[in-house]
């Protein structure tokens, strides 16, 4: 019997914190390669990385596969036809490299949703490959975008792997929801330390292990039962409005991004929203450094400075629901740059569970979202700034970085 193929696709979380995990795996590709070497005729390498946002009151996703972005690359997947396998898979270990160096990082996760649609990857026939997902976090289930609220599709999603014949490997931290997807046959899981971005992992170790159990594992030399495709309704994300196209894109900003705002007409009127839904009393903050190189503040104990004025101190004793706090601007003119930030009253939990958000919006109709998405523990996060260091062109930055105190400007007036 002639060597069988392997196609393997690796999805992974491309939260901020998992920069760390893409590296290492780059580096280490070809340990998983060695051990299969003799045993597989060919190895195809798939790519989906993921990430979640709020925006407009529901969750968006952002998906990159080696052929492109989730608003052109979903459509061929669920499509009619068949999909391009070279959309979705490569022999080229060096394409496959320089594709995952180029995903761009953002706000959170939702994992199940991206181990749903990996398993809907044109894999090869049964008969001749064989099938593996690799999935990669450093956040529990529980603890993306929806809280654990898709576990209840966890057995969907078991029955899938079965039908389809596909071996899952799994690192990440500890849960109900992870402990209860290793009940899949054949899957194994690495329990991982949660928040450190996988960087305690050995890669190559980890990769060796894999390439040795496919490479001891056996065909599935059946035929493939009928199985429900798109669990989350992704083959719908379009219509509903669910992926991060090109007009989300420009507003909701991911970790290190910026955008530029529209000067076409000048800017009388910034609103800075903080919002936020969990029982936490967050207190919005803003530094500001002046023309002249002065620096001011405003926040809950000093509501206003020049053109910077704060409405509201909210969810004091720990009120959960709708929360908010503004600051409006109605001009930059004395401001070389504003950093946006919040301290949490009490500590409890990350940053990142927060379900908040910054919205710069503009009287140009320019309207920034960059959600709270910090996942460490601190006193401080530092969550965005106005740059207007060259008034013909201010910008937003999402920064998204705690610490434990008092945030200084000149850290960051260089973003």
């Amino acid at each position: 019997m002639p060597a069988p193929n392997v196609d393997i696709v690796f999805v992974l979380d491309a939260s901020e914190s998992m920069k760390p995990c893409f590296d290492s795996l780059r580096r280490h590709l070809s340990a998983i390669l060695e051990p299969m070497q003799g045993y597989v005729n060919n190895v195809r390498f798939g790519l989906l990385t993921h990430f979640a946002a709020p925006h407009c009151g529901k969750a968006v996703y952002e998906h990159t596969f080696l052929g492109g972005q989730g608003p052109e690359m979903l459509p061929k997947l669920y499509g009619q036809g068949s999909p391009n396998d070279a959309d979705f898979f490569t022999s080229d270990g060096s394409l496959f490299s320089r594709k995952l160096g180029e995903v761009r990082l953002g706000a959170n996760e939702e994992m199940l949703v991206a181990l749903d649609t990996a398993l809907d990857f044109p894999f090869g026939s049964l008969h001749n490959t064989k099938r593996v997902v690799a999935m990669f976090s450093d956040e529990k289930m529980e603890e993306g975008l929806e809280k654990g609220e898709y576990n209840h599709k966890i057995t969907d999603i078991i029955d899938k792997l079965h039908a389809r014949k596909i071996k899952l490997f799994v690192a990440m931290p500890g849960s109900d929801g992870l402990y209860q997807l290793a009940e899949a046959d054949q899957s194994e899981v690495e329990d991982v330390a949660d928040g450190d971005g996988l960087s305690g992992v050995d890669f190559a170790k980890l990769l060796g292990q894999m390439g040795k159990t496919i490479s001891g594992s056996s065909l599935q030399a059946t035929s493939e039962p009928a199985y429900q495709k798109a669990l989350f309704g992704q083959d719908k994300w379009g219509e509903e409005g669910r992926m991060v196209d090109a007009s989300v894109r420009e507003q909701v900003l991911a970790v290190g991004e910026s955008a530029t705002l529209d000067t076409s007409q000048p800017i009388t009127d910034i609103n800075v929203k903080l919002t936020w839904t969990a029982a936490v009393d967050l207190d919005l903050h803003a530094f500001i450094q002046t023309e002249s190189g002065d620096t001011k503040r405003v926040n809950f104990s000093e509501m206003s400075w020049n053109t910077v004025n704060l409405d509201d101190d909210a969810g004091v004793g720990n009120k959960g629901g709708q929360n908010e706090e503004n600051l409006y601007i109605s001009s930059l003119n004395p401001i070389k740059v504003v950093l946006f930030a919040t301290k949490i009253y009490s500590k409890g939990g990350s940053f990142s569970d927060y379900d908040g958000s910054i919205i710069v919006s503009t009287n140009n109709g320019d309207k920034k979202t960059v959600p709270l998405s910090a996942q460490d523990r601190a006193d401080w996060c530092v969550i965005s700034m106005i740059n207007n260091s060259n008034p013909a062109a201010p910008h937003v930055v999402n920064i998204n970085q705690v610490m434990n105190n008092e945030p200084v400007l000149d850290d960051f007036s260089h973003l």
